[in-house]
């Protein structure tokens, strides 16, 4: 162990401690819910007195209680924590909603408890803690596993059936440990305990006694699955991960995750607002993936959009964690799903390299009981491994959004239909789970018995996706995508043959079961060799227009570097040119020296001859004794100096010319050289541009002319290279990939079926407890390789996987995350190699339910720097710090790093869509709505306000909701009912909970109406929204914590995508951050 691991386990269990204080809210008291309070004297559910004893149940249901011990509303325990970290004068927190309890356990509908179905209370107990021993001594969270393990214990002696108890032997010898008959006096005894355990009798007052009840089937009605009723989903996970991370077993995501930000390089990061060179070489044509999912040609990613899918896509091959940085309207879904067409062919590439499709398993088989069967799974080889694909949020709602706008029909154009009901990649299945999700969403937990109308069935293109998560979502699936059979259908109920009587046309309509079975008895629709052949046909097309668009690409660099060795040509030949020239002048000048020098030589020389003509002769040479020889002698000894002189000059003059000769014809020869190298770049050049002119006529705006570096709405509007033509052989690519998986299925349709059947085992809560990881493992890749894409919450992730471990999955797509706590996001990234992480840190933020003192307290007892608070970050910004493209948004504290941003908004009219890109964004994003959007809806409301804020000033409150407020919401309300505009597009929102409560009365007398806090609004929309601001008059400090952030404002004007009213004290909020722009944008107006 080194000190790394010690460091990031310790910031795991952190976050845990931290946990430990939200616990999950039990239901208020309602029959039609099915939720009873229990009083004295009166019958308990499970008794046949109780009304529940008059309705009828079908043969195979059974009912199924939870109860819940001393219930107790969670304002309580903020109070405590309130009174021991006393927060600062002027500090705002909202106390929390709702109610918990301080323990839970099933009751059979005989009225006996399931032994191990207990759970003691987490906030409870650690809410016991702060008050004894308290915050001051070392270790002071410690003890609560060994806390709930006294509780089980004294639960089961408390529960116990006697010893001669028949039907409770019969139970345990069938696996299921149960209680005997128990009636109030038990119930009462067990809060008791509960809260002598908990330490919070006096603190919390938890009297009350509830009673859930439910039906379920038969089969189920003595199980115990482990589920926790009570506490935080992922305390459990968090503490198992912090084991494995103490020992270095912790993964490469989730490590950079866990990294300091102390211990990141922030000089390799890249702000593609202003390094346009980086955007343009990551959304080259090789970075475009090959693979598209069938949207309109015309219409491709945006810029931003390009960018992140083709940078998340680098990350193949190594461990990563990738942000973007997505605000609402800006195509996050549009981008997940090019990534995803993207990864499903690069499987089908993996599986077009195999030789036979029995090749794809290694051989070795994993096998376990389930009952009186035998269940095999068979291993997939590495190569086709990595590919899996889980989609996560915190918000139930973000994970249903994308789940469904995968597979839906209308998430593919019309263009495309033919094409895909050609491929026919199990349509009905994924309707199937498309009408099954929206009966979870219309039902109650608690089922009628009666029958429910069946839901419009809602129509898929194929099977591409599908949300699992919580146990009911698992069983669904399962009877949807495993075990459906139409009851309409022909010789569905013969036992002893499933197929009998059923067409191709009838085994469509069924579930995979069938559908594998009908395989297995059947001709594969093409040969292995033939459906390989076939994708790769398609994938050459798509791969000779991207070669060309690469081509395209080179050219341009090619066009930069041309430019360049042109201009240095250019310079370079005439600078040759000037050297030959001067070395020529320098010649003639030396020419003529040469000339000179010969002259005076022959002078000299001719002087001398002349001067021998007069030698003294012997007369002379007496007469003058010998002086006239010595005169004549000495003259000719100087014209002799004088000849040897001009001589030497010569000579030298001649070699000077010889050497300037050859450095002229040197010189010459480099005239000639760069004269060719420039006509060789100007040749060079020109075919590069004509090539380029070309290109650019071709794809027009996909093509990175002039304007594309100037002009910042024509680039982030537009996109590179992705042109029409290119586009639909893309698509082509991505169906045929799923056409090779379908075959692929026809041709190992056994080893499928079991693999499957083993999943469905997992998913069913069937398989062993202790299944190994590695037959786990490979039954969710069979199930991931049929459904490329599994959805939950991170609250089910670990429940979900649980029999997963470090790095299982190859991706995790993670929604919505800047709304999510940093420690949610551990057990998911520690079971995945890769994260791409979308969000905005500037939209909503984590809910948090500890006071902020409170957690300081927990950090300094487990040593952990300040920036691991969960009420400072999110997934999203611990994310985007680790992503090196990105650029910098204002904030608080300065500015802020934000990962690969989506820039193009296209939902917000104005003036909504200037009010969040002031308020928040800086400027950054463009305004792609069409125009045409509110010209239509202008047209359908003429005489609908535009959008304003309507001044309501008033002193009376009753806390944060003014009366005369929610009187004029009412006056809008009514006047849209007149104006017969759709409920279901107007959402009414407010900061606090206070006005929450009151309008979301109002969705009874206005069926259709969305109302709740602004958090609630969160990833939804409306044409119409009005934002209740309300605020106590008294409590300034309520309007400045609304105002600290620009996320309230950003999230409340970026759901309008029509029309915007705000009914508050405009001069009262005017004068705090952020909603001084929001008055500014909107018109003043009186109440009506």
């Amino acid at each position: 162990m080194v000190a790394e691991d010690s460091e990031r386990a310790e910031i795991i269990r952190f976050w845990r401690a931290v946990e430990l204080f939200s616990p999950q809210s039990v239901k208020a008291v309602s029959r039609e819910r099915r939720v009873f309070k229990v009083k004295p004297g009166q019958p308990l559910p499970w008794e046949p007195d109780h009304e529940l004893g008059r309705i009828r149940l079908r043969p195979e249901q059974a009912w199924r209680h939870v109860v819940y011990v001393g219930v107790y509303p969670m304002e309580s325990v903020f109070e405590v924590l309130s009174r021991v970290f006393t927060p600062d004068a002027d500090s705002f927190d909202e106390r929390p909603n709702g109610e918990s309890a301080l323990a839970a356990f099933v009751v059979s509908g005989e009225g006996r408890p399931l032994i191990g179905s207990e759970v003691l209370s987490s906030c409870a107990w650690a809410t016991g803690r702060v008050l004894h021993p308290g915050p001051g001594t070392p270790g002071w969270l410690s003890g609560f596993d060994a806390t709930r393990t006294e509780f089980s214990a004294d639960f089961e002696d408390l529960m116990a059936a006697d010893e001669d108890d028949e039907w409770a032997k019969r139970l345990r010898r069938r696996g299921h440990e149960v209680g005997r008959p128990i009636f109030t006096d038990e119930l009462e005894k067990c809060r008791d305990l509960a809260a002598e355990l908990t330490g919070v009798e006096t603190a919390l007052q938890p009297v009350e006694i509830r009673v859930q009840s439910q039906v379920v089937t038969k089969r189920k009605a003595y199980g115990v699955d482990g589920h926790d009723f009570l506490n935080s989903f992922i305390v459990d996970d968090l503490a198992k991960v912090a084991e494995r991370a103490e020992t270095g077993a912790i993964g490469g995501a989730l490590e950079k995750y866990l990294r300091p930000d102390a211990a990141l390089d922030t000089s390799r990061r890249v702000d593609v607002q202003k390094n346009l060179d980086t955007v343009q070489r990551a959304t080259a044509p090789d970075q475009v993936p090959l693979g598209r999912w069938p949207e309109k040609s015309k219409y491709p990613l945006a810029l931003s959009q390009q960018l992140a899918v083709g940078s998340a896509l680098s990350m193949q091959g190594h461990a990563a964690v990738f942000g973007v940085n997505g605000p609402p309207g800006t195509g996050k879904t549009m981008m997940l799903r090019d990534l995803i067409a993207a990864l499903v062919v690069q499987r089908a590439c993996r599986l077009a390299d195999l030789t036979r499709p029995e090749d794809a398993f290694t051989g070795q088989k994993y096998t376990w009981k389930t009952g009186d069967w035998t269940r095999v799974v068979h291993e997939w080889i590495p190569e086709l491994t990595g590919f899996e694909i889980a989609v996560v949020s915190s918000n139930n709602g973000a994970v249903e959004n994308v789940t469904h706008e995968i597979p839906a029909a209308d998430s593919i154009d019309d263009a495309w239909r033919e094409a895909a009901a050609e491929l026919d990649y199990f349509p009905s299945i994924a309707s199937a789970l498309l009408t099954v999700d929206e009966e979870d969403n219309d039902a109650e937990e608690d089922n009628d018995a009666e029958d429910d109308e069946p839901a419009s069935p809602e129509q898929a293109w194929a099977l591409i996706a599908a949300r699992l998560g919580n146990k009911r979502n698992r069983s669904s699936f399962v009877d949807a995508f495993w075990y459906r059979k139409p009851e309409s259908l022909p010789g569905i109920d013969d036992d002893d043959d499933p197929l009998a009587g059923l067409s191709a046309e009838d085994v469509a309509q069924c579930g995979m079961w069938t559908i594998l079975k009908s395989y297995e008895r059947s001709t594969p629709s093409s040969t292995w060799d033939d459906a390989v052949a076939e994708f790769r046909k398609t994938l050459d097309e798509a791969s000779v227009i991207q070669a060309d668009r690469e081509r395209a690409h080179a050219n341009l660099a090619r066009k930069t570097r041309l430019d360049n060795d042109l201009r240095q040509a250019r310079d370079a030949q005439s600078q040759a040119k000037q050297t030959e020239t001067e070395l020529r002048e320098r010649l003639n000048q030396v020419e003529r020296t040469a000339q000179s020098h010969q002259e005076q030589r022959e002078h000299h020389v001719q002087r001398r001859v002349e001067h021998h003509q007069f030698q003294p002769g012997l007369m002379q040479w007496l007469l003058t004794l010998g002086k006239a020889m010595r005169e004549w002698r000495e003259q000719d000894r100087k014209l002799a100096a004088k000849v040897t002189a001009a001589e030497e000059a010569l000579n030298s003059t001649y070699d000077e010319l010889a050497q300037i000769t050859r450095e002229v014809e040197l010189a010459s020869h480099a005239t000639a050289a760069a004269r060719q190298t420039t006509q060789r770049c100007a040749d060079e050049l020109a075919t590069v541009t004509a090539a380029l002119s070309r290109a650019r006529a071709e794809l027009g705006d996909f093509f990175p002319d002039t304007d594309w570096w100037s002009d910042r709405n024509r680039r982030e509007l537009g996109a590179l290279w992705t042109d029409p033509a290119w586009n639909d052989a893309r698509t082509e690519v991505f169906l045929a990939a799923l056409r090779l998986h379908k075959v692929f299925l026809e041709h190992v349709p056994t080893q499928m079926r079991q693999s499957l059947h083993g999943m469905a085992d997992i998913l069913g809560g069937e398989a062993p407890r202790d299944l190994p990881e590695d037959a786990a493992l490979t039954a969710w890749r069979s199930l991931f390789f049929v459904v490329p894409v599994i959805s939950t919450t991170f609250a089910s992730f670990a429940r979900l996987f649980s029999h997963l471990q470090q790095e299982a999955l190859g991706w995790l797509l993670i929604d919505e995350a800047g709304q999510a706590t940093p420690q949610a996001a551990v057990g998911a990234l520690w079971r995945s190699k890769r994260a791409v992480v979308v969000g905005d840190p500037l939209q909503l933020e984590p809910i948090t339910t500890l006071p902020f003192r409170a957690e300081q307290a927990i950090r300094t007892d487990h040593g952990v720097d300040e920036q691991w608070l969960t009420s400072r970050t999110s997934v999203q910004r611990l994310a985007d710090r680790l992503t090196l493209l990105g650029t910098w948004l204002p904030s608080d504290d300065g500015q802020i790093w934000v990962g690969s941003p989506l820039t193009v908004h296209r939902r917000c009219d104005q003036p909504m869509f200037d009010i969040v890109n002031a308020v928040a964004y800086d400027g950054l994003m463009i305004n792609g709505t069409p125009p045409s959007k509110a010209t239509e809806f202008a047209e359908m409301h003429p005489v609908l306000p535009a959008s304003k804020w309507i001044d309501v000033v008033s002193d009376q409150s009753q806390g944060h909701w003014i009366p005369e407020e929610g009187r004029q919401l009412d006056r809008i309300l009514n006047a849209l009912i007149r104006l017969d505009v759709d409920m279901s597009e107007v959402m009414v929102i407010g900061p606090f909970r206070d006005i929450a409560r009151h309008i979301e009365r109002r969705e009874d007398d206005y069926p259709g109406l969305t109302a709740g806090t602004v958090h609630t609004a969160q990833g939804k929309q409306a044409d119409i929204v009005i934002l209740v601001l309300g605020s106590d008059p008294q409590r300034p400090g309520a309007r400045r914590w609304a105002a600290q952030k620009p996320n309230l404002v950003n999230v409340a004007a970026s759901r309008a995508k029509r029309r915007l009213y705000v009914i508050g004290n405009r001069s009262a909020w005017a004068e705090q951050r952020h909603f001084d722009i929001l008055a500014r944008h909107l018109p003043h107006a009186p109440p009506q």
